[in-house]
């Protein structure tokens, strides 16, 4: 188990994606009903985090690059 906890904190981006990453895996190792669409909007959280992020602080540096 230990080594799957290591392997989702390395997959994680941020605090809330371990959170919910340790409460999903927590939720299946005692078999208490994860649903679906719990797993595809972490998913979703994952693949689009570090994407949104790119494109934040790209809009931004070409923002302040002209206004300053």
């Amino acid at each position: 188990m230990a080594a799957r906890s290591r392997f989702v904190t390395l997959l994680s981006s941020g605090s809330s994606h371990v959170l919910s990453s340790g409460v999903a895996s927590t939720m299946a190792a005692n078999r208490s009903g994860l649903q679906r669409g719990t797993i595809l909007n972490m998913v979703m959280a994952w693949v689009l985090t570090l994407p949104a992020a790119i494109m934040l602080s790209a809009a931004l540096f070409f923002i302040f690059r002209h206004t300053f």
